[in-house]
């Protein structure tokens, strides 16, 4: 028996409230939230991609920040690395849910 897990990564917006909310309600684009209503509808699991606070769940409480994604090579290669380190901790969790399933497929979508 396979069990198919969808993982949605949502960007983040450049949009955002002025005081500390609920990621999912931080973001105020239209496109970010069409993205979000996308994903919770076609995965499993949805986290937020963020220059700032690079992984983090949609009910997670933030605060408002100023910060694009770095210009230079390396520092974009930091931040991926740590964003990424971020997934596989958040995905490991995940697996465990799954861990009588005799094999887990998994499928992540980026919007």
């Amino acid at each position: 028996m396979t069990k198919e897990i969808k993982i949605a990564l949502v960007g983040c917006g450049k949009a955002k409230a002025d005081t500390p909310r609920k990621a999912r309600e931080l973001y105020t684009s239209q496109l970010f939230q069409k993205s979000l209503k996308h994903a919770e509808r076609t995965s499993d699991y949805v986290f937020i991609v963020s220059a700032f606070h690079h992984l983090i769940q949609p009910n997670d409480t933030i605060q408002p920040y100023d910060r694009e994604l770095p210009a230079s090579l390396r520092e974009r290669e930091d931040w991926a690395g740590r964003t990424a380190s971020m997934f596989d901790q958040a995905y490991a969790k995940l697996v465990k849910v799954f861990i009588n399933l005799s094999k887990v497929d998994l499928k992540i979508s980026i919007y």
